[in-house]
């Protein structure tokens, strides 16, 4: 039977509690730090996508109050003439004398609007004139977007050629809504129609 001096079993315990400690660390402890690492990261990407989905849930709601509005704008206005504004409101910014011409724009239909749109052409006008004839398109009752606009100007002179397509939306008639498959293809202009020589 081996002898062990005091000195050599209290090295043997010593060691063995060591042993003990680096199995309970690499067994027990290390596995623990790395799962809450993990789940640490875990909740740091989570609340990330919930930031991300609260912030896509408030622009979705502004949307939707902003539709609304302009649903509530389009409908206030029955019979609004898109053409018939723009040449009206030519005529108040003494301007109507410059149109070389306006037609109208055929645009696809939804199932409860259809897309309204003019294309015109000013010529010869100067940029206070251009400025006030959009301010007055922007503030109209009628929502209306200018969905184009070209400004080009004349040599030697202080004036500007503008080509502009304004649109807006017009609510269908119950009963008139077009089947998906006999709406009109976007985009096919009718003739131009000049009204530079009215007075």
């Amino acid at each position: 039977m081996v002898r062990i001096n005091p000195r050599e079993k209290r090295t043997l315990i010593v060691g063995g509690c060591a042993l003990a400690a680096l199995l309970v660390y690499f067994m027990v402890i290390s596995p623990y730090m790395k799962a809450m690492e993990l789940m640490d990261q875990r909740i740091a990407r989570k609340t990330e996508e919930l930031k991300e989905v609260l912030a896509l849930r408030e622009e979705y709601t502004r949307l939707r109050e902003k539709t609304r509005i302009l649903e509530d704008m389009v409908r206030s206005t029955p019979g609004f003439s898109l053409l018939s504004f723009l040449e009206t409101l030519a005529t108040r910014n003494q301007v109507k004398k410059q149109i070389a011409y306006m037609k109208p724009v055929t645009t696809p239909t939804s199932d409860k609007y259809r897309e309204s749109s003019v294309e015109m052409k000013l010529e010869s006008i100067s940029l206070k004139q251009l400025v006030d004839y959009l301010y007055g398109i922007e503030h109209a009752e009628q929502p209306i977007r200018i969905k184009r606009l070209n400004i080009a100007k004349e040599r030697k002179k202080a004036f500007l050629d503008v080509t502009l397509q304004a649109s807006t939306f017009e609510p269908l008639a119950e009963g008139t809504r077009i089947p998906a498959g006999k709406r009109p293809r976007p985009q096919k202009r009718s003739r131009p129609t000049s009204v530079g020589s009215q007075p």
